[in-house]
């Protein structure tokens, strides 16, 4: 996955760096926070080219450690209703901790304001601006006003 991460920002960044480069038959998504972790730098541009999205969704940090996701999990959870992420919920295939994760520190994110400071998860997630909904199981986006 983070090779493609990789070859996918490097396309995005030399094409403008609009959502519609960031696409990839609906795999891509725009983050609005540094995805670099480790020694891995991605390059970038300096933000987006379009407007500030309106709808923003808070998503675990590809690399993250089983260990970290869960924390998160248990962080979000214990404010949050995750059952849609339990056996036979909408939210539950795939059963990975990353996609689990991601669901849960979402729906916190939205909850408690869709602040950056809400979607820092010991610097585990991104904001991303591409819906992460999949299938069935629909990520929670709120308007702030």
């Amino acid at each position: 996955m983070h090779h493609a991460s990789f070859a996918m920002n490097l396309y995005y960044q030399a094409n403008g760096r609009h959502l519609a480069d960031c696409n990839f038959i609906n795999s891509g998504l725009v983050s609005l926070i540094d995805p670099s972790y480790g020694n891995c730098s991605f390059h970038s541009g300096g933000g987006l080219a379009d407007e500030e999205p309106s709808e923003t969704w808070c998503v675990a940090k590809p690399g993250t450690s089983d260990e970290l996701l869960q924390l998160n999990i248990n962080f979000a959870c214990n404010l949050v209703d995750c059952n849609a992420t339990h056996s036979g919920g909408v939210c539950y295939y795939p059963a990975t901790l990353i996609n689990h994760a991601s669901y849960a520190m979402n729906l916190y994110y939205q909850i408690t304001g869709r602040k950056k400071s809400n979607c820092n998860f010991r610097e585990t997630s991104l904001i991303v601006s591409s819906d992460p909904s999949y299938g069935n199981c629909s990520y929670p986006c709120f308007t702030v006003q």
